[in-house]
């Protein structure tokens, strides 16, 4: 059976980082996660940083896309609730400054439920690759499940370089 969806072998995007169980991007850097051979390689440039990783396709045990809210407006939004509940600058209830607390607070509330980012997740045992979406989630949809078909063993793997005259695999091929 051949599948019906577009083989991507490479996507870019914005790089991420896994910094204590939290998802965070890195702005202003550049990340590329290509299918090379029997490998995932990741190349990130991260301002000065440069990070450059290798996974093996059979050691990948989880591929996704995901949507998510940005967790510090939500952790901002309470302090500023803390700060109007508890605001020591007027005994009377509702002071200016209350006010302005409260408002922050509802507006960082807000942004935590409204602004959302994407990023496609591959995990392994040892490594996490992350890449915020920054283009048409279609892409990176094709990418993950382009890097699901490599694993069970449903496309051929071996790339040819392209600067050698090759090219990428045109369809699936069971072996």
């Amino acid at each position: 059976m051949t599948s019906s969806y577009q083989k991507i072998f490479e996507v870019s995007g914005t790089p991420g980082q896994l910094v204590g169980g939290l998802i965070f991007p890195n702005f202003g850097g550049t990340t590329t996660v290509k299918i090379d051979g029997e490998m995932v390689h990741e190349k990130a440039f991260i301002g000065s940083e440069k990070r450059e990783s290798f996974t093996r396709l059979n050691a990948i045990d989880h591929v996704g896309i995901y949507d998510s809210s940005i967790g510090f407006f939500l952790a901002i939004a309470a302090i500023f609730f803390g700060l109007g509940s508890l605001s020591p600058f007027s005994e009377e209830v509702l002071s200016g400054i209350n006010i302005l607390f409260f408002g922050l607070s509802v507006l960082f509330f807000l942004g935590y439920s409204l602004l959302k980012y994407r990023y496609l997740l591959i995990h392994s045992q040892r490594n996490t690759i992350i890449i915020f979406i920054t283009k048409s989630p279609y892409t990176y949809r094709q990418f993950a499940l382009t890097i699901m078909d490599a694993i069970a063993g449903k496309i051929d793997t071996e790339l040819t370089s392209v600067s050698q005259g090759g090219s990428y695999p045109k369809s699936s091929q069971n072996q």
